[in-house]
């Protein structure tokens, strides 16, 4: 028996309330307060998605606010996503309405970072803020606070004096 969700087929399980998602996922268990679908899981790729903003936070708190990523081996993904949410609309599972994930680093992130927000348009660090209450930062403001930071360190060092500038050191 099968049941169509906009088009699609899903094994049905039961009395044939719930359709099974992939490897026993269970259709309740992907919604989260009924605002909307964690698909990480599934075999969905976000096709047509960029990079939309960033948000400032830890893997744990996103774990809370959206439920458990898709972990990925450097191989599974080029070495550039080691792990990533793929949120989708609620009843339409096809519509990826923002992704989250972790580019180009070497190990998943733990501590306080800038995870990057991916979407179709700028209405996805809309949906983000809306489902997550996390403040979103556009590129604009992320490089603005990237610089600010190199400025300082920058700021912070010793200056150059006339007797250190000119050392020459032989080996």
């Amino acid at each position: 028996m099968t049941h169509p969700i906009d088009g699609q087929q899903y094994t049905l399980i039961g009395d044939g309330s719930t359709p099974s998602i992939a490897r026993g996922d269970s259709w309740e268990a992907s919604l989260v307060s009924g605002r909307f679908t964690n698909v990480s899981k599934l075999d969905i790729f976000p096709s047509g998605t960029s990079l939309q903003g960033y948000v400032k936070t830890t893997y744990k708190t996103l774990v809370n606010k959206l439920g458990e990523p898709k972990l990925m081996t450097p191989n599974e993904s080029d070495g550039k996503v080691l792990a990533e949410w793929v949120i989708a609309h609620p009843v339409n599972i096809n519509y990826v309405m923002f992704t989250v994930y972790c580019w180009k680093t070497e190990r998943i992130p733990h501590d306080l970072h800038y995870w990057h927000i991916g979407g179709r348009n700028q209405n996805s660090l809309y949906c983000f803020t809306e489902i997550t209450d996390l403040k979103t930062t556009s590129y604009e403001e992320y490089s603005a606070e990237v610089l600010a930071g190199i400025k300082a360190r920058r700021e912070s060092q010793p200056a150059a004096t006339p007797t250190t500038q000119d050392v020459e050191v032989c080996f």
